[in-house]
């Protein structure tokens, strides 16, 4: 079965079919071969939203698009036109019922790719998009221009904008190096691919001068994170500052016999090339801490309480659900610091430096978003002692992934059962809180069954 191309597109109408009903875990080898059924996933809307990027300027963001019911032939990843958003919602400021405004043109280039896709990340020059799906275990390369989203005539299930992976579930694409040219271009980059199926993550380079399969490669020697890890639930990137190592830390989920044990934080140095193998780690047992079995995401925040450049973790924990703050210690070390409660089923985080006043000569106020797919909410957070400063509730179904603008001053949240993307701003007369804004296309209605 041969992958159908991905080419940039402008937005045909589609219209959305019924749910199959079939699980994630009902995959096998479909994924992997898409567009032949005549039926591809929608461009004018996602399917059961996940993953979500945006470019630094704040002018575009990236939709993942997961078909997770395998209603589609295939996944997709969607391009949203962030000016048109602020535009309808400008013109729709006067509105009584501002959360209701409903943005139905935001979307101006999709391409195609195997289903299961999440986390996407954007590169320094904001040209270049890796996403990774289970879908097919394949990392993509996507061409983010003028004209859209691109993959050249090979397609974005193909080299050589595509990459096959030895682990199964790949998740997250971590950058960990980049250089950007004397024209503002992409000169090089390397990315850490981690697995939820998986111990081993892959080190791959990516090339963008050439155009054959070098322009991806995997490293020779993977980062393996231990015998008794079933899988990596998340991983993020930390610059070196002050002497201290180039970092990467990855929340691992560790089984017996494929029965959930608990999990660790781990610290771990970003090797050489082609030295996966030599990478030095530090791993903390947060279930010993916490109580928690496992955890869905990671993000990394300034400690202004231990000084300059301080920096401390925190996760998003589940069984139970919970919120756990970690300093980190120039030597890798992670230690406890506050851990409560949270919304049910905490899924995605953004840090956030809200700007209230508009000046950026004065500081801003520091908040965390969580968004929890069970409880209904997004959730804004003090990151030093993790208390709930406010939340927008029951905005949308099961709200999924979060990114911050702060160059408009707004987050945007996908509704993993609405087929939408909600917009919110940070700012509310002033005062650092959450304010529905819209939302980027109709959100879909329940189902007559009431079955989600």
């Amino acid at each position: 079965m041969s992958p159908r191309s991905a080419r940039p597109t402008t937005l045909p109408a589609a219209a959305r079919v019924a749910a199959t009903g079939l699980a994630a875990a009902a995959l096998g080898g479909l994924g992997a071969c898409i567009g032949i059924a005549g039926h591809p996933a929608p461009y004018d809307k996602p399917a059961f939203p996940t993953g979500l990027a945006l470019d630094a300027a704040g002018d575009r963001l990236v939709v993942v698009s997961s078909n997770f019911d395998l209603a589609y032939d295939d996944g997709a990843v969607l391009l949203a036109d962030l000016s048109r958003v602020r535009a309808a919602l400008a013109d729709s400021a006067d509105r009584a019922d501002k959360a209701g405004v409903v943005v139905d043109d935001a979307y101006v280039a999709a391409v195609q790719l195997p289903s299961f896709g999440d986390a996407p990340v954007v590169d320094a020059t904001g040209r270049h998009v890796l996403v990774a799906t289970r879908g097919g275990n394949l990392l993509h390369e996507l061409l983010l221009d003028d004209d859209g989203l691109s993959c050249g005539d090979a397609g974005c299930a193909a080299a050589p904008h595509a990459l096959q992976l030895a682990g199964n579930d790949p998740f997250d694409v971590v950058l960990v190096g980049q250089s950007v040219d004397d024209d503002g271009g992409l000169a090089a980059a390397r990315a850490l691919v981690t697995h939820l199926s998986s111990p081993v993550a892959e080190l791959v380079r990516l090339d963008p001068a050439k155009s054959d399969e070098a322009r991806m490669r995997v490293e020779r020697a993977p980062l393996t994170f231990g015998e008794d890890v079933f899988g990596v639930r998340s991983a993020v990137f930390v610059p070196g500052v002050g002497g201290a190592p180039d970092r990467v830390i990855a929340l691992l989920e560790r089984r017996i016999d494929r029965t959930l044990v608990g999990c660790d934080l781990a610290v771990v140095d970003v090797p050489a090339v082609d030295r996966g193998d030599d990478a030095a780690s530090v791993r903390t047992d947060v279930t010993a801490l916490t109580g928690a079995l496992t955890g869905r995401d990671v993000v990394i925040t300034a400690d202004a309480a231990r000084g300059p450049g301080a920096l401390a973790v925190i996760v998003a924990l589940r069984s139970p659900d919970a919120v756990a703050r970690f300093a980190l210690d120039d030597d890798g070390t992670l230690s406890l610091t506050h851990v409560d409660g949270s919304c049910r089923k905490p899924t995605g985080m953004a840090t956030a430096d809200v700007d209230g006043d508009g000046d950026p000569a004065t500081p801003g106020t520091p908040r965390l978003l969580v968004t929890c797919q069970d409880g209904q909410a997004v959730e804004s957070l003090d990151p030093l002692d993790l208390s709930v400063t406010d939340a927008v509730r029951f905005f949308g179904r099961a709200p999924y992934d979060v990114v911050v603008d702060a160059v408009h001053q707004q987050a945007f949240v996908s509704f993993f059962l609405d087929g939408s993307v909600g917009v919110l701003s940070l700012v509310d007369d002033g005062v650092a809180r959450l304010t529905p804004l819209g939302r980027i296309g109709a959100a879909l209605p329940r189902p007559e069954d009431g079955r989600e």
